[in-house]
């Protein structure tokens, strides 16, 4: 005997679970990778200095993986 939830908060909850729960893996497998390579925190005083410290380190990574992509697909490809 399951009771239903009651807070709305909680239904919306459950509503995005079900159309997003999908695709969170993706997601949180992405900010795992990145935090693996630049690490899980920055240690700055101000909140607008770490903000940009984020962007910067996902634009790095983004460049990583086209580098990536690029220099060794073709080796790959190659027979």
């Amino acid at each position: 005997m399951r009771m239903s939830i009651k807070h709305p908060l909680r239904k919306l909850s459950k509503e995005n679970w079900e159309k997003y729960g999908k695709v969170r893996y993706m997601v949180e497998q992405l900010f795992g990778s990145i935090k693996q390579k630049v690490g899980s925190s920055f240690n700055l005083l101000r909140k607008d200095l770490a903000r940009k410290m984020a962007i910067a380190c996902a634009i790095l990574w983004n460049f990583w993986v086209v580098v990536i992509y690029f220099f060794t697909l073709p080796t790959a490809l190659v027979l």
